[in-house]
């Protein structure tokens, strides 16, 4: 089984799997990482993705606005090879925060941090 799912004007995926169920799992993750369409900060539609490493060697998986440089982050599961978009944070007492703007972030200068 095949299905194509246009994302974005610019951006159409080609998911094949051999049961529906399958399929259905594929398009879902595909519409949840790829399906962003608009930045959570400025609104603005311009956006990249990007992959970088840090000095250990880990890789992190990024949508990046164009307009604001805001950031979404992307969490990776640990089977599967999935990604999600990171739009909580664990708090000390191991409790779910979400994240304002559905989790997307930029970089406080004055402050060393995402907010």
């Amino acid at each position: 089984m095949k299905a194509q799912l246009k994302v974005r004007a610019n951006l159409t995926l080609e998911l094949e799997a051999d049961q529906q169920t399958d399929l259905f799992r594929l398009l879902a993750s595909a519409q949840e990482v790829f399906g962003e369409a608009k930045c959570g900060k400025c609104k603005s539609g311009n956006l990249l993705f990007r992959t970088r490493k840090n000095a250990q060697d880990n890789e992190f998986f990024e949508i990046v606005c164009g307009g604001c440089h805001a950031v979404l982050q992307l969490g990776a599961h640990k089977k599967g090879g999935t990604l999600f978009p990171r739009r909580h944070t664990e708090t000390e007492a191991g409790d779910k925060e979400w994240l304002p703007d559905n989790g997307w972030q930029r970089w406080d200068p004055e402050n060393k941090r995402m907010f």
